[in-house]
């Protein structure tokens, strides 16, 4: 028995595989139409990022000039739950 060559049968029967390609782009075109059209989300995910350059400055002065002074005052932000940070030489 001959195996089914499935690239001669859809040159032989071209009108079959024009219908079924037709159908499923009308079917997909109909799934993309009856999707959910929610803007975002039911939940958010706030996030902060708090940016401090002291140029010149060695790791130490920065550390405790610009980050210790940025986590006190970020630590009495309501809802705040986690808090992290670091501080490293050079640019951001």
């Amino acid at each position: 028995m001959k195996p089914l060559n499935l690239s001669e049968w859809a040159i032989n029967h071209r009108s079959v595989v024009v219908y079924l390609m037709i159908v499923a782009v009308v079917a997909g075109i109909g799934a993309f139409l009856k999707l959910g059209r929610a803007e975002g989300p039911a939940f958010t995910i706030r996030t902060m990022v708090v940016a401090g350059v002291w140029p010149g400055a060695t790791l130490e002065d920065t550390l405790d000039q610009v980050t210790e002074r940025h986590e006190r005052t970020l630590q009495e932000a309501p809802h705040m739950e986690t808090l992290r940070s670091f501080t490293r030489a050079g640019s951001i």
